[in-house]
């Protein structure tokens, strides 16, 4: 709604965003907002000129207080898009980190970051996963069989699936790219196992307590980078193909 309003209604031409999306608790209340405020300057202003009408828009002595009203706008429309801006430049900088310096992290940015995981894409809406949340200094020393440089992240976490569903891997998958993302939205560094762990999964499922019939996909090892890996990527003209390979 609140698009369709902006883009088609506008009070002033320059108020046009175009470009942003809006969710629909956004849309909501942002279009509340906006009817309460314009109700009051009407009736403000209608009620000072005597006549309850929309020409106190056009009315240069009211321009001021309508600008101040179009600023607020523009500030709501810019920390929307700078949250939208986030979300890109995060998958723009993630690099898989393997050097952490073992600080610990806050149980907040855990439940963050695992809540983007929950959130991700799955066939048929199954979302056949559990995560295992591992800050146990102890216990992170003995995942690092999977790999010595585990010992010093801050927290790893077990992605673990049903196989009952025929697209656990792929749904674990999606789970896990939304966890990297986030963790490096929130300053974290993360690395995932790929298939370095299927030969000790039963080994691990046992340290976390695992039910036998769940798969331990992988592990993401996250924490405070010591050091970002400056990793080229493919450019984007040489996997880009439009209409045929």
């Amino acid at each position: 709604m609140i698009n369709w309003i902006i883009r088609e209604n506008p009070p002033y031409p320059h108020l046009q965003c175009s470009n942003l999306v809006f969710s629909e608790e956004v849309q909501d209340s942002i279009v509340g907002f906006m009817a309460i405020t314009w109700l009051t300057l009407w009736f403000v202003f209608g009620k000072k000129s005597g006549t309850f009408n929309s020409s106190f828009i056009l009315d240069s002595k009211h321009r001021g207080t309508l600008v101040l009203v179009e600023w607020f706008f523009r500030l709501v429309f810019l920390t929307v898009r700078e949250v939208k801006m986030e979300a890109l430049e995060a998958i723009r900088q993630r690099r898989n980190v393997r050097s952490f310096t073992g600080a610990p992290i806050p149980r907040s940015d855990l439940e963050k970051i695992v809540d983007s995981g929950r959130l991700a894409a799955s066939g048929s809406n199954r979302q056949p996963w559990d995560f295992v949340v591992v800050t146990d200094r102890k216990v992170i020393a003995c995942l690092k069989v999977a790999g010595p440089w585990i010992e010093k992240a801050g927290a790893v976490i077990a992605v673990v699936l049903d196989p009952y569903s025929h697209w656990w891997l792929q749904d674990g998958s999606a789970a896990v790219q939304n966890m990297l993302v986030s963790a490096t939205a929130l300053g974290y560094g993360a690395c995932w196992f790929e298939g370095d762990i299927l030969p000790m999964e039963d080994e691990l499922k046992t340290l976390l307590g695992i039910p036998p019939g769940k798969r331990l996909m992988t592990l993401v090892p996250i924490g405070v980078p010591a050091e970002i890996p400056q990793v080229e990527k493919r450019p984007l003209e040489n996997v880009l193909h439009w209409e045929k390979y």
